[in-house]
């Protein structure tokens, strides 16, 4: 990777799948401190609570829901907590890489509707939240086999269509 100067970047990170999940905000402080604390300069983090752990509860640890009703409606209380996540790691000089789809079951596993449409108007909403976010990078496509390709693909683009029209020029 190189930095805006266009100097070499070494990433050094994590995957903290399920933060959102099983650690309050106070505790994701804490880790993302000591982590920058050891070096780690990115992270990796699934902003949905149902992905890294298997548990019954899809909710973060409080009970929050990401979705009012649909995927395009932001739970707002869910998302500003996600907003204080990004500024404690943008403060601490840490990259998240942010993975917001990719695992579609997890949608149709926790009863939300999902597909071209509901991912670009998905992507349309986090677009416009994050356009003038610092520290973020999408990361798309992970954990699902070719013989999906031909349903998630389309999904992932219109994703990232739905980013674009909102503003958003994040590396993805």
């Amino acid at each position: 990777l190189v930095d805006e100067a266009g100097d070499p970047l070494l990433l050094r990170a994590e995957a903290v799948w399920s933060a959102m999940q099983t650690l309050t905000p106070q505790e994701i402080d804490e880790h993302l401190a000591l982590r920058a604390s050891q070096g780690f300069n990115g992270v990796i983090m699934h902003p949905f609570p149902w992905s890294g752990v298997d548990t019954d509860s899809r909710q973060t640890i409080d009970g929050l829901e990401p979705f009012d009703g649909t995927v395009a409606n932001l739970n707002e209380e869910y998302w500003e907590r996600f907003d204080a996540i990004l500024a404690t790691a943008a403060s601490l000089g840490i990259t998240v890489f942010i993975a917001p789809i990719g695992l579609t079951w997890g949608f149709e596993e926790n009863g939300y509707d999902y597909d071209e449409s509901l991912a670009a108007q998905l992507g349309e909403a986090l677009g416009a939240r994050y356009a003038d976010t610092p520290g973020i990078v999408w990361m798309l496509g992970m954990d699902y086999d070719e013989v999906d390709w031909d349903t998630y693909d389309p999904m992932m683009m219109s994703f990232i269509d739905g980013l674009r029209s909102a503003g958003d020029e994040h590396l993805v």
